[in-house]
C-alpha cells in the first residue's frame, strides 16, 4: 500500500494535534481498526475515518481518501478523543 499527502497540510496537522502522517500511516497496519464512512465530508471525494493503534503505540483518528486501491490519501491525523479510544477498546 502506498501513502501521500500535502506536504503543507501535514506540517499544519503536526502543529495543531502533534501527529506526523508517518505514524497515521501505521494505523493501517492495525488489524482490530474501526471504519466508518465520513458522509458530511464526501461531497467531492468519498472520505473515510479509520480509528486504530499506532505503531507508537497510541489511538489515532486518521481522516482519508483511497486514491486507488493501493494508494491512501491521508487528509488529517489527531489523538482520538477519550470516547473514540472507549469505543476502539471494547471492540478489541
Amino acid at each position: 500500500m502506498e501513502f501521500e499527502w500535502d506536504e503543507r497540510k501535514s506540517v499544519r496537522n503536526f502543529a495543531k494535534h502533534r501527529v506526523r502522517f508517518e505514524e497515521a500511516m501505521t494505523v493501517f497496519a492495525d488489524p482490530n481498526y474501526l471504519e466508518f464512512y465520513d458522509d458530511p465530508s464526501s461531497e467531492s471525494e468519498d472520505r473515510f475515518i479509520r480509528i486504530g493503534l499506532s505503531a507508537v503505540p497510541r489511538t489515532l483518528v486518521v481522516v482519508y481518501c483511497a486514491k486507488t486501491d493501493d494508494k491512501i490519501r491521508i487528509i488529517s491525523a489527531r489523538k482520538a478523543t477519550i470516547a473514540e479510544r472507549k469505543v476502539y477498546e471494547e471492540r478489541i
